[in-house]
Order: C-alpha cells, then structure tokens, then sequence
C-alpha cells in the first residue's frame, strides 16, 4: 500500500528532521559511500521536503525529484536547489545528467525498484541506496510493542540481495554493500 504524502507533507520534517544527525550522519554517510565530491550533480531520488538536498546543495548541484507536490512545496523554500515533480520509473532527464543518484530510504515505496534503477542507470554515472535491511532488523520495543510491525516491513522493504541483483542487472556492476549500524538497529 502506497503512503499518501500530499496529506503528511506539512509536518513530515517535524518527527523526522534533525538537521546535526543528517549532516554528521546521513550526508557525512552518503558522501563516503557514493564518493560524492563538491562539484559533482547529484540526482536526490524520492527527496520529499528537501532535507538532503539542502544539504548537499551547499556543495553540490542538486536536484530533488518526488512525485508529491505538497513534499516538494515544502522543499521549496530549503535552498538553491532544482525541484522537479517526476516518477522513478520515468525520470524526466538525458542519460548521464547526474554524476551520483542518492536513494535515502525510498526504495520500499518504489512499486518496481528494478525499473526505476534501471531508470537511475540511464540518467546517473553512480547511485547510493540508503535502505533497512529487515532480514537483520531489530525494533527492539516497538517490536515488542507491535509484534507486526516487523512482518509488515518485511514484506514492504526489498531485500539487500534483491537489490543487489536489480543494481547488477542495470550498468552498476561493481556494487558494494556497506552495512553502517546505528543505535536502533
């Protein structure tokens, strides 16, 4: 089932956004992982209200692509950074627009994940997917709490071998898979 952001949009940063943790965290992350230099065009896929892009437009070129208009309204007023409405599957750029495509915890809500990397691939010289891997998940109380709730993301989140095999089946051949744990997994 498709998450309806347009309704969620407005408050989404305020349960989510910790701008210290994605900087030092995320970005810092993202950019060691994906070897993203200043300078380089980076594609932010499924960027919702903006909270990477931002960041990385400090250094980077920066495009944020979400399907949600209300996301991207919030995004808007974040930065210098372009924003486009656009589905994964058909992304509305010439092949090789993009030195690296950031995937930040996206992949789930991507109906097929192998079509929109295959999508990324055309557009992008390399991509970094930030996801769960459920297989070794631990909720630790809310898994106590809500005993579905780890069945139920199971069944949402791709594999990291399904993903894998997706990223090997387009041009990224050399894929590396970086486990970073963080106190809640």
């Amino acid at each position: 089932m498709a998450v309806d952001y347009s309704r969620l949009a407005a408050g989404y940063d305020r349960g989510r956004a910790d701008d210290a943790l994605d900087r030092d965290y995320w970005v810092r992350g993202l950019r060691e992982v994906g070897q993203i230099r200043p300078g380089q065009r980076v594609l932010d896929l499924g960027a919702g209200t903006g909270r990477f892009s931002r960041l990385f437009s400090e250094t980077n070129d920066v495009v944020a692509l979400d399907p949600s208009r209300e996301m991207l309204d919030v995004a808007r007023g974040k930065g210098p950074f372009g924003i486009v409405r656009g589905d994964a599957q058909r992304l509305p750029f010439r092949a090789a627009s993009f030195d690296t495509t950031i995937i930040v915890m996206v992949i789930h809500h991507l109906a097929d994940f192998p079509g929109a990397l295959a999508e990324v691939s055309r557009v992008s010289r390399g991509v970094v997917v930030a996801t769960s891997d459920m297989a070794h998940r631990n909720l630790g109380i809310m898994g106590e709490a809500f005993p579905s709730l780890l069945r139920i993301d199971r069944a949402r989140f791709p594999s990291i071998d399904e993903i894998v095999r997706g990223l090997e089946a387009t041009r990224f051949r050399d894929v590396r898979i970086e486990a970073v744990h963080t106190a809640a997994s």
